[in-house]
């Protein structure tokens, strides 16, 4: 009988190992950086409804916005010349400050859409076929600020002009709703009117805290701002959004429209708006009296709608955000992971050069 046994060990010669120089472990410690931001979740915002906070703003300490940052805001405007802010709700409807219209008639206004820049040739305008204001609007207080204009003609969507998304419901905590940003072609610290929309980040703030500041207010408006000052909306972005991210979430909500305020961007003295989650019920009944339909909310489907949706009754909650979002995700992570594999080899072929000497 025969027994198995195992074969003789060979011996090889292997060099000592060495420790590494200072040079490799600054490109392990490289890699290893590099490792850590490509998985942190701070590096995986996008743009337009994903867009990233930014803390260098310099609108009242503003800065100039980015083609497609917010393709929601539009310019209301009276005989070509900028008036006031506001923003796509769907294809008939843009959503604007009630003090921004009393003063005129349809006919002698236009809406500019699709282009940061005033009068750029790129730009779309729209004439005003209706206005509505608040039956309860007060020119005195300014209580609810609060109006819709009709388009003559439907928006034609793109990746520069799509709605807006609004609050899910009427209840609002202000703690669920940061960063926030305000945006518009108003005053600048320099009181200048930018050509360029300008944004500017502020902080929601307590109301009862605010009645203490600004006398006034309402429980139909919002303040936000900082108590020092220095960042603010001003005289011209009337009428357009304050946005705010929800919580557990990316996406940009309006959540109030710039009504007023006591000078710009002054000590105690924060920008007042129309609180929207109190007009969800009005925007949709008064849109659906003028026969052209619109349903408040953020709902967004997961898949494009496959049946066809006439012009009239499209609103954000058929129109495909998620294909549009979801595509520029993948670009980004794709492009990101493509970046990240070529630094690798990059910095792996020189550490191997490194070791070989």
């Amino acid at each position: 009988m025969r027994f198995w046994s195992p074969p003789p060990l060979t011996t090889y010669n292997v060099a000592p190992h060495r420790p590494l120089t200072a040079g490799e472990m600054f490109f392990v410690y490289f890699l290893l950086v590099l490792l850590c931001i490509e998985n942190s979740p701070a590096g995986c915002r996008g743009r337009s409804h994903h867009r990233q906070r930014r803390l260098d703003s310099q609108i009242i300490g503003g800065s100039a916005t980015k083609p497609g940052d917010w393709p929601w805001q539009v310019s209301l405007q009276k005989y070509s010349t900028h008036i006031c802010g506001g923003s796509i709700l769907n294809q008939w409807w843009v959503l604007t400050a009630a003090h921004c219209l009393k003063r005129f008639r349809a006919k002698q206004l236009s809406v500019e859409t699709g282009s940061i820049e005033l009068r750029h040739h790129k730009a779309q305008t729209y004439k005003v076929a209706g206005i509505v204001i608040h039956q309860s609007y007060n020119h005195l207080n300014l209580d609810n600020d609060i109006a819709i204009v009709e388009l003559e003609t439907p928006i034609s969507f793109s990746d520069d002009q799509m709605p807006v998304l609004l609050p899910l419901n009427d209840q609002f905590d202000i703690d669920d709703w940061k960063p926030c940003f305000v945006i518009g072609w108003g005053t600048t610290q320099h009181e200048k009117r930018p050509t360029i929309l300008q944004e500017v980040e502020v902080e929601l703030i307590d109301w009862h805290s605010c009645r203490k500041w600004v006398k006034g207010l309402t429980k139909n408006m919002l303040c936000a701002g900082y108590e020092e000052g220095g960042r603010d909306a001003c005289q011209g972005d009337s009428g357009g959004p304050l946005m705010c991210q929800g919580m557990n979430s990316e996406a940009w909500i309006q959540v109030g429209i710039v009504s007023w305020g006591n000078g710009c961007g002054e000590f105690q003295s924060p920008g007042v708006y129309t609180l929207l989650a109190n007009y969800l019920d009005w925007l949709e009944v008064k849109a659906n009296e003028a026969g052209r339909p619109y349903t408040p909310g953020r709902d967004i489907p997961s898949e494009p709608a496959k049946q066809v949706v006439e012009a009239n009754t499209t609103s954000q909650a058929s129109y495909p955000f998620q294909d549009l979002t979801a595509l520029q995700s993948t670009t980004s992570r794709t492009d990101r992971g493509n970046t990240l594999l070529s630094i690798v080899t990059l910095a792996w072929g020189v550490l191997l050069a490194e070791i070989d000497k």
